[in-house]
């Protein structure tokens, strides 16, 4: 069997074509790779910003609780002489006493959440709550006290992505910035995954 020209240009335009639709699909399958990766890297950095803004907002809460629980406690105080106004401050202090209490219980429910929120993703750990509150004295109910800690991370792993907050103080102020993902391996050792 002989080919002429016209053959052989046919052979060659049919080895174009299926050289062009194989690199063509080849190149969907890649795309396709990119695109899976692409939308986990956000499923992953929506789950770590929105518990971190969580944690931003009920630090946030707790700390103004603190300073009405202390200007409530000083109203107690100087409404010893008019004991209708102690009565009324007192029942605000209980109020805010219970506010803070729910922050606590939606902190743990937060922590719940981060530890088993999806499946596949390997996480680190969730900071514990960082206040303790006294025994009352003869006023009432004393405010949360610190256990000073600056810092929270927040991390989550789905192979290959990963993504990392960090809630941190500065001047008074509570602040979130996405943290470089070294700081996860180097923590390997300790806590997490």
């Amino acid at each position: 069997m002989k080919l002429g020209n016209r053959g052989s240009f046919s052979l060659i335009w049919m080895l174009a074509v299926v050289l062009l639709g194989v690199s063509g699909l080849g190149l969907l399958g890649l795309l396709r790779h990119w695109r899976f990766l692409v939308e986990d890297q956000l499923r992953l950095n929506r789950r770590v910003g929105a518990c971190v803004l969580l944690l931003q907002k009920n630090i946030q809460q707790v700390e103004h609780l603190n300073e009405e629980i202390r200007s409530l406690r000083m109203a107690i105080v100087a409404g010893s002489l008019r004991p209708e106004l102690a009565v009324l401050s007192k029942m605000a202090l209980k109020a805010a006493v219970l506010s803070q209490e729910a922050l606590r219980m939606q902190w743990e429910r937060l922590r719940l959440s981060w530890i088993f929120g999806s499946v596949g993703d390997r996480v680190s750990s969730f900071p514990s709550f960082p206040w303790v509150r006294d025994a009352p004295d003869g006023v009432g109910e004393q405010v949360f006290r610190s256990t000073e800690i600056r810092t929270f991370r927040l991390g989550v792993c789905h192979a290959p992505r990963v993504a990392a907050a960090e809630l941190y103080l500065e001047k008074k102020q509570w602040n979130v910035r996405w943290m470089a993902t070294g700081w996860m391996y180097e923590s390997a050792r300790t806590n997490f995954f």
